[in-house]
């Protein structure tokens, strides 16, 4: 039997997946030019120049949480092969849940329509429910208990941990988590208490990596990359800007770069 060559080389490129949320795809303020790209955009390229070639496929939807990431594992995972996944999750499920999340879809991100009804309803009537959906959250984000969290704490840690688990069991793949940003304070204005939920699902992944066997996943921090100016690579709390992606790639490519250097004979 003929040996398979090593990941990462010519004729086998690492493949890698990355899964998650808007942060995985939104930059803020919106791209204006080639090389405003987010950071999956920028990993192959930066493997690349690191001796290692990769392809890079990327699944995401605005304001998913991993109980909505699970039930699309086959489709977003299973069926790209991964030698390697990239999960960037939780500032969503942490979030207080004093809204569905259908209505911040509907009225917090661009979601155009074509028909004529669709297109009115976007010009002239979410101008008005966006700033009331907003002060509701506002009111109540503060107020209800720590429990009441878009996905809570337990349902949170039994479903990362089953994500990871399906990662190495059905692909044999190696996982990547990154931790949660912290919020600055435009994003606490809107959301009391958000960072209190942002500690403790940290937490929560670095148990839960912590947890797996060895080599198996990775808790990467990419959080240390945007603290150093928050303002002007984390602008809204939540998304980077073009330069905190760019920042972020390189971090992760690094980590890649262990990771294949670790298991090569």
């Amino acid at each position: 039997m003929t040996d398979r060559r090593a990941p990462g080389t010519p004729g086998r490129p690492l493949r890698i997946v990355v899964i998650g949320n808007s942060c995985v795809f939104l930059t803020v303020p919106a791209a204006d030019a080639v090389d405003d790209d987010a950071y999956p955009g920028w990993l192959a390229e930066l493997l690349l120049d690191r001796g290692i070639t990769a392809t890079v496929a990327v699944h995401s939807q605005w304001h998913a949480t991993v109980r909505e990431t699970l039930p699309r594992f086959e489709s977003w995972v299973r069926d790209e092969l991964p030698d390697l996944v990239v999960v960037n999750l939780g500032i969503v499920d942490a979030q207080a849940r004093v809204l569905p999340t259908w209505l911040l879809r509907n009225t917090m991100t661009w979601l155009p329509g074509q028909s004529a009804v669709a297109q009115s309803y976007r010009k002239r009537v979410v101008p008005h429910l966006r700033p009331r959906v907003r002060g509701w959250q506002r009111f109540w984000a503060g107020r209800v208990g720590r429990r009441w969290s878009r996905v809570r704490p337990g349902v949170f840690q039994r479903s990362m941990s089953r994500l990871l688990q399906l990662c190495a069991r059905q692909c044999n793949a190696r996982v990547l988590v990154l931790d949660i940003d912290h919020t600055n304070e435009r994003l606490l204005h809107w959301m009391p208490g958000l960072q209190e939920r942002v500690d403790r699902y940290n937490a929560i992944l670095e148990g839960v990596v912590a947890r797996e066997p060895a080599g198996r996943a990775t808790l990467l921090r990419t959080s240390e990359v945007v603290a150093a100016d928050p303002e002007r690579l984390l602008p809204d709390g939540i998304h980077r800007s073009a330069e905190g992606h760019r920042l972020v790639a390189e971090r992760i490519a690094d980590e890649v770069v262990r990771l294949v250097r670790r298991q090569d004979p």
